[in-house]
């Protein structure tokens, strides 16, 4: 559904990915770690799952968390190819772009395959799984969006043959949570009201408004991202070629 050239730079991150063995590790850990506690029995009531739709909610916040893995050092293990986008006849906007798309291809085939499991093995109503796989997208765009600007903010380049390498920078992990803190409010009080007044609907219409939101906020920071990086492209390319 898109042009050759941005399918192919979803080509070539599904394939770096693919080389990095340690960031695989990084994406499949959430899931492994969910399926050992949650759903182990002694887990449920630790976290106090009472229902299949809590768990799926909860699962669903993992995955969506698991994007600063991917996006929040977008050009992390292009180094000194960085420069190439500069020349490349794609804008800046639309290699982010594809960048993102390949994340999400990645983040979504993990969520949907756990969500199904859960989904499957539990009592979830189709609504409710909606809902939360609409709630799973909205955190997801932001949280892509977000990552084009760390991204281009603070730059790191990743050495593959090095295991203490870090996939982001300290300072994204700092600045994530700008982002993150609002999110995890927003669906907390979305939460507490469904529960509280017994507002079957509002997950749903929640989660349809919060997606369209999230396009918006989307396209928002991208173009900020965009934006700051063409003023500050030798800043960026010293970083990612050190």
């Amino acid at each position: 559904a898109v042009d050759e050239r941005i399918s192919a730079i979803v080509e070539k991150e599904l394939r770096y990915l693919r080389q990095n063995s340690r960031l695989l590790v990084q994406l499949a850990y959430p899931v492994i770690l969910f399926a050992f506690i949650a759903l182990g029995g002694p887990g449920r009531k630790i976290f106090a799952f009472s229902s299949a739709s809590g768990i799926l909610g909860a699962f669903a916040g993992l995955m969506a968390l698991a994007v600063s893995n991917l996006s929040y050092n977008a050009f992390g293990m292009d180094r000194e190819g960085f420069a190439r986008w500069l020349l490349s006849p794609l804008s800046l906007e639309k290699v982010l772009f594809a960048k993102n798309l390949a994340q999400g291809v990645v983040l979504s085939a993990l969520y949907l395959a756990g969500a199904i499991m859960i989904m499957r093995a539990g009592n979830v109503s189709w609504t409710m799984f909606v809902a939360v796989t609409c709630g799973f997208f909205c955190v997801l765009i932001i949280q892509m969006g977000a990552g084009n600007v760390i991204s281009v903010r603070w730059p790191k380049r990743i050495e593959l043959t090095k295991i203490s390498s870090r996939t982001a920078s300290g300072a994204a992990g700092f600045m994530s949570m700008a982002f993150t803190l609002p999110m995890m409010a927003v669906i907390a009080v979305v939460v507490f009201a469904t529960l509280h007044w017994k507002l079957a609907w509002l997950p749903l219409a929640a989660g349809v408004a919060g997606l369209a939101l999230s396009v918006a906020l989307y396209s928002l920071l991208l173009s900020r991202a965009v934006r700051y990086a063409g003023d500050h492209l030798e800043e960026i390319a010293g970083q990612l070629g050190a």
